[in-house]
């Protein structure tokens, strides 16, 4: 898990048009094949779709990783479409009333976390029942970047959401039923 002494992970996604949750997914899938809950062969397995792969039949669930890290950046927009853009400062500079709220968070933020491993180191020496040291049952959790996930067997063998065909079908029958149901009302 990850511990006080800060190791954190970071991974860079260049490509185009990229999904929140398909983010999510692989992040957490590398995360899986870190902790060795996984072989690192799933993620070619997992990438192969064509007929009769094994997971042509639908992904596995698992849970996905935490959007609280997941930053989008360095993004290209034709010229004037980037709503988050100051287009009163100078091309390729950055005004002082976009950059001040940055800086205002990251200065709360690291005020919490320094006061917040203040606090963590404190505790650590504090015996719990069992005779542990509660940095020992924090090193032994799974790391925050993932959910919690109750379920601990491994992805082939867990149940499998449906194909996108599948998912569709019962979107559409869903519709019906709704469409129906509001007509039947309105007689």
């Amino acid at each position: 898990g990850l511990c006080l002494d800060q190791n954190l992970f970071e991974i860079v996604v260049k490509g185009y048009a990229f999904l929140w949750h398909q983010i999510r997914c692989m992040v957490a899938v590398l995360f899986r094949v870190g902790s060795c809950l996984e072989p690192p062969s799933i993620v070619e397995r997992l990438l192969r779709i064509d007929d009769g792969a094994e997971f042509s039949g639908g992904k596995p669930t698992y849970r996905l990783a935490s959007e609280i890290p997941l930053i989008l950046y360095d993004c290209e927009y034709p010229p004037g479409v980037a709503p988050f853009c100051d287009y009163q400062a100078p091309c390729g500079m950055v005004s002082k009333r976009m950059y001040d709220p940055f800086t205002d968070t990251w200065l709360r933020y690291a005020m919490r976390a320094a006061v917040t491993s203040s606090l963590i180191r404190e505790v650590d020496a504090i015996p719990i029942e069992g005779g542990a040291r509660w940095a020992e049952e924090r090193n032994s959790r799974e790391p925050l970047i993932l959910d919690k996930d109750p379920e601990k067997l491994e992805l082939p063998k867990r149940r499998r959401e449906g194909t996108l065909d599948q998912k569709q079908v019962l979107h559409r029958r869903k519709l019906d039923r709704k469409n129906k149901a509001k007509s039947a009302s309105s007689m």
